[in-house]
């Protein structure tokens, strides 16, 4: 769901208002999804997402996690 927030625009504090969080743990869960696909930033996210749709962005990240 975070990613998914990142890609429609939101901020790191307006996706942790959004989900009860601290900005601190959505930006730590950015770093580590950016780390598993070997990204730098939100903007590479984003293009990556935007070039391989959305539910291919989450499949990698998820595929990485196992």
């Amino acid at each position: 769901q975070i990613v998914r927030y990142v890609v429609y625009g939101l901020t790191n504090k307006e996706i942790a208002f959004q989900m009860s969080l601290a900005a601190g743990s959505v930006a730590e869960y950015l770093s580590d999804v950016y780390a598993r696909l070997d990204m730098s930033d939100t903007g590479s996210g984003v293009q990556h997402s935007n070039r391989t749709r959305l539910s291919s962005f989450f499949g990698d990240f998820f595929e990485a996690d196992s």
